[in-house]
């Protein structure tokens, strides 16, 4: 698992320059600002050095004239209500396709893979959600097929082959707003 140190550093090669931080659940800071990327780790602060990395992002929608949020984790799962009341909103739309599985730590690398796509991607589409459903279209969900398992592994390692890292990044697909099949999404 990486640490926060490691993340901050990665994210600086990647050019991600809206990383506002890592934080404990329990520990997040006191105003939620629009546009920062949060990466979020699910376990108390007091109770150990982390266990699984997740993130929570938002934008604000111009066409519609209000805030988008998205958090995304890994495994599928709903946001803490921790995170719900750090947001001050009552539900967070969320993925929840698990592209993880339970034998795997590569929640930290997920997170930053994720923040890249739809921040610094240069293909993205500019749509929070349009590039979330991009983003989890890439990966397979049958954890139960070790091929898929490391699929995923293979194309989330893509990510981080960027020149200042080591080479090119794998080149994507994006599809229209238009085309979005929201079955990776828990709109609430």
């Amino acid at each position: 698992m990486l640490s926060d140190t490691e993340i901050h550093h990665i994210a600086d090669k990647m050019g991600i320059d809206n990383l506002e931080g890592c934080y404990f659940k329990d520990d997040l800071p006191d105003t939620f600002k629009t546009g920062k990327a949060y990466i979020i780790n699910l376990q108390d602060k007091d109770d150990g050095e982390g266990t699984h990395f997740t993130c929570l992002y938002s934008a604000k929608n111009l066409k519609e004239g209000n805030t988008d949020y998205i958090y995304m984790d890994a495994t599928g799962i709903a946001p803490p209500e921790e995170i719900l009341k750090f947001t001050q909103q009552p539900r967070i739309p969320y993925n929840t396709k698990n592209f993880q599985g339970s034998n795997n730590q590569f929640c930290g690398w997920a997170c930053l893979a994720f923040i890249y796509w739809i921040t610094t991607y240069p293909q993205r589409t500019k749509h929070l959600y349009a590039d979330t459903e991009n983003f989890l279209m890439l990966f397979d969900d049958d954890l139960n097929d070790k091929i898929d398992m490391f699929k995923n592994e293979h194309i989330l390692s893509q990510f981080f082959k960027e020149p200042k890292l080591e080479k090119a990044i794998e080149k994507g697909t994006t599809i229209e707003i238009d085309e979005i099949e929201t079955s990776n999404l828990l709109h609430q």
